[in-house]
């Protein structure tokens, strides 16, 4: 009979340790949801955009309370220091400042992030000398004209040379909208037509993506005018279009 009552509690002990090692095994394999969640970090701008004459400057107010490194943990950075700058200062209860100014023409983005942890980051949109939105105007850099819209410039000279010594004196400039294709048109007078091919005339545009790289090279071909020598051509813009250079 002792023989059985040991072997019994045995048998109890090992059940009540191998039960111990299952709830161990399972807390370690699938934590509670509430410790992840604790451990949670972000950082939130006020503002997602900015949009800035050139030499305006914008601040932006910047919550870290969700950072546990603080303010100590926090870096800056810009997708393009010849359009913006971007400065942080701290501002106390666990808040800083962002500030931003336009140097240049286009679109940038600035970053607020962990430097311990770059993942945890937050970005804010930068137009840089945009129009306002749904405005449009014309400045002189030099000998050339940049027409302003609110999300894309365009780059041209007063006259403009095409193939072959084709050349046309530009009158006017303007975009057209409908659903959702852009269409580029530029009118202007014919002052000299293509020496190579009689009755047809071809010109160039080059169309850049916001980080600057060429999207691509393309031709329009215009017949002679009809009558006088005005003439009409005209381009559609490629997806992620927001830097147009006519040559």
């Amino acid at each position: 009979m002792r023989t059985k009552k040991m072997q019994l509690s045995e048998h109890i002990g090992t059940y009540i340790i191998g039960t111990i090692l299952l709830l161990l095994a399972a807390f370690l394999l699938f934590p509670p949801f509430p410790t992840e969640a604790a451990e949670a970090q972000s950082i939130t701008l006020k503002d997602a955009t900015a949009r800035l004459s050139i030499g305006e400057t914008k601040t932006i107010q910047v919550d870290y309370s969700k950072l546990k490194g603080g303010y100590a943990d926090l870096g800056i950075t810009v997708s393009d220091p010849s359009l913006i700058q971007a400065a942080l200062h701290d501002a106390g209860n666990s808040q800083a400042v962002l500030t931003i100014q336009a140097k240049g023409f286009g679109t940038a983005s600035v970053a607020v992030y962990a430097v311990s942890n770059p993942a945890v980051v937050s970005y804010a949109a930068v137009y840089s000398g945009m129009a306002e939105k749904g405005e449009v105007y014309t400045i002189t850099e030099g000998n050339t004209l940049i027409t302003v819209y609110d999300d894309r410039l365009i780059y041209y000279n007063t006259t403009l040379t095409g193939k072959n010594g084709a050349t046309l004196a530009v009158k006017g400039i303007g975009l057209e909208r409908s659903k959702g294709i852009d269409n580029l048109k530029v009118t202007g007078d014919l002052l000299q037509k293509d020496t190579k091919l009689p009755g047809l005339n071809t010109f160039y545009a080059c169309f850049y993506d916001a980080a600057g790289n060429l999207i691509k090279r393309q031709a329009v071909y215009a017949s002679d005018p009809i009558s006088y020598n005005e003439l009409t051509i005209s381009w559609y813009l490629p997806e992620a279009c927001t830097k147009i250079i006519l040559e």
